[in-house]
C-alpha cells in the first residue's frame, strides 16, 4: 500500500481524499506519507489506537484534513444477524 500511495503522491495531479482501510493498522504507516499534502483522509474498517488520536487531534493539519472513522460495530451486527438472544438462525 505504500509504493500505490507512494506513487499516487508523486502524479502531477492528487487526489481531493484518500480512504485508508485500516486492516494491519496501516493508518500508522500511510498517515505520515499524507501530512504533508491538502488531501482529506478516512480511515475505515479498524479504528486507530487512543494515542495516536490525541496525537493527531493536536496537529493543526490533521484538524482540518483527517475526516471522521467509520468503524463497523461487528458485536451489534452479529447480534442482529444472529437474533437477539445471540442464537444463530436455524435451517
Amino acid at each position: 500500500m505504500r509504493q500505490i500511495l507512494s506513487a499516487t503522491l508523486n502524479k502531477p495531479t492528487r487526489p481531493d481524499y484518500v480512504i485508508i482501510v485500516n486492516e494491519k493498522l496501516a493508518a500508522d504507516n500511510l498517515l505520515p506519507m499524507l501530512r504533508n499534502y491538502p488531501i482529506y483522509v478516512q480511515v475505515i474498517l479498524n479504528d486507530m489506537d487512543e494515542q495516536t488520536k490525541k496525537t493527531l487531534k493536536q496537529d493543526t493539519h490533521w484538524q482540518e484534513f483527517l475526516l471522521p472513522s467509520i468503524i463497523p460495530d461487528n458485536q451489534t451486527i452479529g447480534y442482529a444477524i444472529g437474533g437477539r438472544n445471540g442464537t444463530c438462525w436455524q435451517r
